[in-house]
């Protein structure tokens, strides 16, 4: 682990990092700016991953309300998707093009 992911991991274990969790009408307004891919199941993808929270951090790195793995951290500014919901959706729709929804554990999860 480098030492920028280091620190951002531990930062966003501080109490409150997570800031603020949209709610399931705000999270599906961003969703919907994308009309081809699922958006009711990347809804429940995405709230199956963070819960909604615009902050979230898990252990292996993921981070923001779509949980955008460190692996992409060149090429998507890690610090943007943990303080930008719009940012880190429309990033997992860029992700979700070339990927699909296997690029999130949740896809396996969600019904």
């Amino acid at each position: 682990m480098t030492f920028i992911a280091f620190l951002t991991w531990a930062i966003a274990l501080l109490p409150g990092f997570w800031g603020p969790q949209l709610s399931y009408g705000e999270a599906a307004a961003l969703v919907a700016r994308y009309d081809d891919w699922p958006q009711a199941r990347m809804l429940a993808i995405f709230d199956c991953e963070s819960r909604l929270h615009v902050g979230a951090v898990s252990p292996s790195l993921d981070v923001g309300i779509s949980q955008i793995n460190i692996v992409w951290w060149g090429i998507f500014d890690p610090v943007r998707l943990l303080r930008d919901a719009a940012y880190a959706v429309e990033v997992a729709h860029t992700i979700w093009l070339t990927q699909g929804e296997q690029a999130w554990v949740c896809a396996k999860e969600v019904r």
